[in-house]
C-alpha cells in the first residue's frame, strides 16, 4: 500500500515538475517558465496587463529600475529583481541594465558571508578548503557559530540569530548556517549549498543512524523528533520555517506545506549565490567559487563509508520529499539563470 501511495504520488509530482522544466542554452538567456507571481510587482515597475502564451507577464522597462537599485530595493530584491528580469520571455530590460546590476554585484563580493548548509551537499569540503588556502577568515572545525550550531545533531534548541549577532561576530569572512534562513542582513552577502534531495536525504539519514550507533547517549531522547526532521523536506523547511510566526513550538517541529515551498522559492531568489557541487557546468562552478573568494579542488570529505543507498527504497523517500524535489529543480533552473551571469561579469557577449 505504501508503495502504491508513493508512486500515486510520484506520477503527480513529475508531471509538475516535466510542465516546469525549461531547456536553457547556457550561451543564450532564455525564458524560465515560472508562475507569474514569482514577478515582482512595484508600482515603480510596469506590468503589462496581458500575459503571453507561456504565461509570464512581461516587464514593461523604465528609466525607474536603476533609481530602484541605487535607492530603493535591498540588496537581496535586486537579486530576485535581476533573476525575475532574466525570466522574462523578452529579456530586453535585462540586457539594458546589465551593467547596472553588475556594478551592483560586484560592490558587495568583499562583504563577509553566510553560508546555509543543507548537510551532506559538501559544505566540509567547502570549509576545509577554505582553511587549507587561508584565503578567508573561518571559525571553528565545522565553521559554523553560535546558534548556527546544528540542530538535527548538535544543538538541540538553537535560537534565530539576528543581524545585531551577525554583525557582533567581527571575526569570521563567512560562517555556516547548519540550521534554517532567518532573514537577509544588508551587510553580508548569502548562499546556500545544494544537491539532489533524495540523494541528499538518503545520505542525511545514513549519517545519522551512524552516528546514533556510535553516540547512543547523545540521541537517547531525540533520536525520533531529528529523523523525522531529517527524512522530509529538509530543504524546504530550512529555507521557510524562519518566516513563521506563529509557532508555538520550537522550529525543529515545523512541518512544511506547499504555501511555504512558495516562500522558499523567494528566498532562494533573493540569494546572491545557489551553489550545487553536482551541477554539470563545472566552468560555472568555478565562476561561483571565485566570486566567493574560493576556488580548488574541493574533494569531498565526511563521506560514508558503507553503501547504504542499496538499503533505501527509493521511492519512498522520493514521496517524502515531493516539495524538496521541486525546490531543487527550481533551484537549478536559478543556477543556470546565474551561470549565464557569471558569464557576462567575465566579459561574455549579450547577444541581441
Amino acid at each position: 500500500m505504501r508503495l502504491i501511495i508513493a508512486s500515486i504520488i510520484l506520477f503527480a509530482l513529475s508531471n509538475i515538475i516535466i510542465a516546469s522544466r525549461v531547456s536553457m542554452h547556457p550561451l543564450k538567456i532564455e525564458p524560465l517558465k515560472v508562475n507569474p507571481n514569482y514577478v515582482n510587482v512595484n508600482k515603480d515597475i510596469k506590468i503589462a496587463s496581458a500575459t503571453n502564451p507561456s504565461g509570464i507577464r512581461s516587464i514593461q522597462c523604465g528609466s525607474a529600475i536603476p533609481e530602484l537599485i541605487a535607492r530603493r530595493l535591498t540588496p537581496f530584491e535586486i537579486n530576485k529583481l535581476r533573476r525575475e528580469l532574466m525570466m522574462m520571455e523578452d529579456s530586453t530590460c535585462f540586457r539594458k541594465y546589465f551593467q547596472v546590476f553588475a556594478e551592483q554585484f560586484k560592490s558587495r563580493i568583499e562583504k563577509r558571508h553566510v553560508m546555509l548548509h543543507l548537510p551532506k551537499a559538501g559544505g566540509s569540503s567547502i570549509c576545509r578548503n577554505m582553511k587549507e588556502s587561508g584565503s578567508l577568515n573561518t571559525v571553528g572545525h565545522n565553521c559554523w557559530k553560535g546558534d548556527f550550531c546544528p540542530v538535527w545533531s548538535g544543538c538541540p534548541s538553537p535560537g534565530a540569530v539576528s543581524c545585531e549577532m551577525l554583525d557582533s561576530w567581527k571575526y569570521p569572512d563567512v560562517v555556516m548556517n547548519e540550521n534554517w534562513h532567518r532573514s537577509f542582513c544588508n551587510h553580508h552577502t548569502y548562499s546556500i549549498l545544494l544537491r539532489e534531495p533524495v540523494g541528499r536525504t538518503m545520505s542525511h539519514m545514513n549519517h545519522f543512524l551512524e552516528a546514533v550507533d556510535h553516540r547512543k547517549d547523545h540521541f537517547l531522547n531525540s533520536k525520533i523528533w531529528r529523523l523525522s526532521l531529517i527524512q522530509s523536506n529538509y530543504m524546504t523547511w530550512s529555507l521557510s520555517v524562519g518566516q513563521q510566526t506563529d509557532q508555538e513550538r520550537h522550529h525543529r517541529y515545523f512541518c512544511p506545506s506547499l504555501n511555504d515551498l512558495e516562500v522558499a522559492k523567494t528566498n532562494l531568489l533573493k540569494m546572491d549565490y545557489l551553489l550545487d557541487l553536482g551541477h554539470g557546468d563545472k566552468k560555472c562552478q568555478e565562476r561561483t567559487l571565485k566570486h566567493l573568494r574560493t576556488n580548488g579542488d574541493l574533494g569531498y570529505i565526511n563521506k560514508a563509508t558503507s553503501d547504504y543507498r542499496s538499503e533505501f527504497r527509493r521511492e519512498d523517500v522520493a514521496a517524502l520529499n515531493a516539495l524538496d524535489v521541486s525546490l531543487y529543480q527550481f533551484a537549478n533552473d536559478l543556477i543556470n539563470l546565474d551561470c549565464r551571469f557569471f558569464e557576462l561579469l567575465d566579459g561574455g557577449v549579450i547577444e541581441e
